[in-house]
């Protein structure tokens, strides 16, 4: 039998099932990187694995490029 919980728990219940849904949507809209093999198998690129930054900036510089055409 499930035990109920008073306002107080039923409160920080709703409290950290919002702050985990905002971390998902953040997640969810920060830019990552693909790399795939010569077999066609992906990897996705660490956010704090050296040269992502750069690999994310030359991205957008290159949509931004096609978008202005």
């Amino acid at each position: 039998m499930k035990e109920s919980r008073g306002l107080l728990g039923r409160t920080v219940g709703v409290l950290a099932d919002s702050v985990a849904a905002a971390a998902r949507r953040k997640r969810s809209h920060e830019p990552r990187v693909v790399l795939y093999d010569s077999t066609g198998a992906p990897r996705l690129l660490s956010s704090d694995a050296p040269g992502c930054d750069r690999v994310v900036e030359l991205a957008q510089r290159m949509i931004a490029h096609v978008a202005s055409e």
